[in-house]
């Protein structure tokens, strides 16, 4: 932790990764929910799953591509959050299959991703002989984020599932709004 303390722009970079994924991944657990909801067959999730890890690689393998089709690489990373937060409230109002299954593996896509291209801008910040501690320190505080978020959104799912999407997509979108990460701190 006292390594974070003495770099700014990886304790930017950590809390803009770490926040937005403590929502993100959500869809993962909400997905399965959301498609019982709709009377989705629960015997084809693992398409969903699939089609998720098939777009995950397509995404993941050309992430200088996307960055380069949008215009930069802070406004990939913000569209890569933004993307996944309007999927949730989206979500909370889609009444049909058709709507919620390619939303659900745009949002996942998008989600998913994110953290390997974070994990790879952080690894420029810390030195060789640190960056096993440091990212696992990193990891270790996503794991406690999101577990705060899961009990927190657990509570509220069981009061209102439509009020679950809604405040998970509203923190992803709150968290990518109040993001400090500039572009020239995204270095390859």
């Amino acid at each position: 932790m006292q390594y974070f303390h003495h770099h700014k722009i990886l304790r930017i970079l950590a809390f803009d990764g770490i926040s937005i994924s403590a929502f993100a991944f959500l869809i993962f657990w909400m997905a399965q929910l959301k498609l019982m909801e709709l009377n989705f067959d629960i015997a084809y999730l693992g398409f969903v799953h699939m089609s998720w890890l098939v777009f995950e690689i397509s995404i993941a393998t050309n992430f200088a591509f996307f960055e380069h089709l949008v215009g930069s690489k802070r406004r990939y990373l913000f569209l890569s959050a933004i993307i996944p937060g309007l999927g949730f409230i989206a979500l909370a109002f889609t009444k049909t299959i058709l709507v919620a299954i390619p939303l659900l593996i745009i949002m996942g896509t998008f989600a998913f991703t994110r953290p390997f291209l974070f994990n790879h801008y952080m690894q420029k910040y810390i030195e060789s002989h640190h960056r096993a501690t440091v990212m696992s320190t990193i990891n270790m505080v996503r794991a406690l984020a999101r577990g705060v978020v899961y009990v927190v959104l657990a509570g509220v799912f069981m009061w209102s599932h439509k009020a679950a999407f809604i405040v998970a997509g509203l923190g992803i979108i709150m968290f990518s709004l109040i993001s400090k990460v500039e572009e020239d701190m995204l270095i390859d």
